[in-house]
């Protein structure tokens, strides 16, 4: 997704940026095709985890903020571009997010993210009978239609496959892209978890897992001011 999204941005507004402001940066994934493939005069990075400060400032030379974008104070203004992998869905409420991030972006400033659709992992929610909360295409745009134009818009659906659930189980323990708590997982509920996996979404050849990427770019327009 890091990949696709910076290529859209490179096809779609180019690489050349004064100042970039990169939200819920991780380990960097994004941050690194950043330093490598974008010209820039300065950017800044956010993340929740305050650790993560270690691994970015090792990558590239840049400011990192901790905390959580949609109460950030002391955000840098005057923003060229926006960007941000896989973090949108979090989200309590996207709107009022794009709508604060336009405050710091100039007028015809770009926002860039990727995010995930409501068919993503759409495998879990229904084994565990759980509701995984995804914006559907038609309400990320009604959420940019306040601010934005939009330049960019895709959406793919794609399935992974796996040898057996328990590859699947650890993939998606790395990757943490269902926002289950962790704390219903005990030997039994995983074990159990893997037995069920394998029998409804399973066959001899293993075991397949949705994803329903989006990426989104869009500029700010005049009257949000």
């Amino acid at each position: 997704m890091a990949e696709e999204l910076v290529k859209a941005l490179k096809s779609t507004v180019g690489t050349r940026f004064e100042r970039i402001f990169e939200v819920g940066c991780g380990t960097g994934m994004l941050t690194r095709h950043i330093a490598q493939e974008f010209t820039y005069d300065k950017l800044t990075v956010n993340d929740l985890v305050p650790e993560y400060m270690v691994p970015i400032m090792e990558m590239t030379a840049c400011d990192f903020m901790a905390g959580d974008v949609e109460t950030l104070p002391g955000m840098p203004r005057e923003l060229d571009l926006i960007v941000s992998n896989a973090t949108f869905q979090w989200m309590e409420n996207m709107e009022r997010v794009l709508r604060r991030l336009a405050e710091k972006l100039k007028v015809g400033g770009t926002i860039a993210f990727s995010t995930f659709g409501p068919d993503n992992v759409r495998e879990i929610g229904e084994l565990l009978d759980i509701k995984l909360r995804y914006l559907t295409p038609d309400e990320i745009r009604q959420a940019l239609g306040y601010c934005y134009e939009e330049l960019y818009f895709s959406e793919q659906r794609r399935v992974l496959r796996f040898p057996d659930s328990l590859a699947l189980l650890k993939h998606l323990q790395r990757t943490g892209v269902t926002g289950i708590r962790k704390d219903i997982w005990t030997k039994s509920t995983m074990q159990k978890f893997m037995d069920e996996y394998a029998e409804r979404f399973g066959d001899d050849s293993g075991v397949s897992l949705t994803y329903h990427p989006i990426i989104v770019i869009a500029r700010k327009m005049k009257r949000s001011e």
